[in-house]
Formats: structure tokens, C-alpha cells, sequence
């Protein structure tokens, strides 16, 4: 689908021109042709590559998960169901998730894309459980099968912010394994989530 360069458009080609520069990358507005300044948003809202690496990830699925809260504590085990879909001109995956966790039943919002500015991967996670919002960014390994996340989000436990490490296996078409580790006590990092989500056909 291609983008108009309407006047509906302008906020957006202004956004755009305030983060962008010919020359330096400077964060201030250019003194550019509107008609190239249009063409530059426009191929900016064209998926690429990297894009197209994650749509296996969209589709329904049914998910299976572990959750651990401590390093030495048994694992949680719970069901959901996911349904991720391609948003914004395919240059995103949202999914909504719902997860039956007979401790803490939950619902969640995470959204997955690739900054061709920045060159690295960025997801962003919502749930029910906590009025926090979780980022992460990261890049894909060389076989294109994981992508290994940094990020961080407010802890409602600790009250402070809390540095999390993830990644994200494309195991095949039928398959993706999403792993998340975060600081134990004493600072030791242990797993604290396992998703395996199972394409439903």
C-alpha cells in the first residue's frame, strides 16, 4: 500500500523533517523540498528485509508457558492463546496474548518491528498485571533464527526499574520459543519467563 503525501499527512512529514537531516543527522528541520521531504516518508513506510524475517510470527497460536520467580523456585505452568497480526503497512506485528496462569490469569498487547534508522529490532510489551511499559531492542543472529533483546521496564515489586534480557527463536514456520531473564538476588541473572507458541491450523 502505498503512502499518500496528503495534507492529511503534514503532522507526520513534520515529525519526520524534525528528526531527520541531510547532512549530520541532527535532530532539527531541514531545508528541504516538500516533494523530496514526501518521497523520503514515503519510503520510509515501506517494509524491507528485516520485516519480512518476522511475518512467520503472524497467524494464531497456542501458547505454553513456564514462569520462574525465583533462580532456585519451581516452574509456573500455564496455557493461552495469541493471535499476532501485520499492522501500519506491515511495518509492525502486534499480538494479543492471553495467558490462563493459575496464579496470575493475564492479558497482554506487544508490538514488534525493525527501525531501519536504527538497525535493530524494537518490542514493546502491555499487560494487565502492571501499569508498566516494557522496551526492548535488539538484532537478529546471523542464521536469522533468534532475535536477542535488551530492555527494560517498571518493576511494580521493587519500584524501581528493572533490566531484563530476551530473546526471540523462529524454531520454523510452527514454531517460536520466546525466553526472558531478569536480576535475581544479589544482581545473579535466572530465567524468569519460557513461551513456546505452537502455530493453530
Amino acid at each position: 500500500m502505498r503512502v499518500l503525501f496528503t495534507v492529511l499527512s503534514l503532522p507526520l512529514i513534520v515529525a519526520f523533517a524534525s528528526c531527520s537531516s541531510q547532512n549530520d543527522k541532527s535532530p532539527y528541520i531541514p531545508d528541504m523540498d516538500p516533494v523530496e521531504l514526501g518521497k523520503k516518508m514515503e519510503e520510509a513506510g515501506q517494509p524491507v528485509d528485516e520485516h519480512k524475517a518476522i511475518y512467520p510470527l503472524v497467524g494464531k497460536w497456542k501458547a505454553d508457558s513456564k514462569w520462574w520467580m525465583a533462580p532456585d523456585s519451581d516452574a509456573t505452568l500455564s496455557e493461552g492463546v495469541a493471535q499476532r497480526s501485520l499492522v501500519l503497512n506491515g511495518l509492525f506485528i502486534q499480538e494479543e496474548y492471553t495467558d490462563n496462569n493459575p496464579k496470575h490469569p493475564f492479558k497482554g498487547i506487544g508490538m514488534i518491528g525493525f527501525d531501519t534508522v536504527t538497525d535493530l529490532y524494537n518490542y514493546t510489551w502491555f499487560d494487565s498485571m502492571a501499569p508498566s511499559t516494557w522496551l526492548s531492542k535488539g538484532i537478529m543472529d546471523e542464521g536469522g533464527k533468534v532475535i536477542r533483546f535488551s530492555g527494560s521496564g517498571s518493576c511494580p515489586v521493587t519500584g524501581a526499574e528493572l533490566a531484563t534480557r530476551s530473546e526471540l527463536e523462529l524454531v520454523d514456520v510452527d514454531t517460536n520459543i520466546f525466553r526472558m531473564y531478569v536480576p535475581g538476588p544479589g544482581g545473579k541473572e535466572f530465567q524468569n519467563v519460557e513461551i513456546t507458541y505452537h502455530r493453530v491450523k
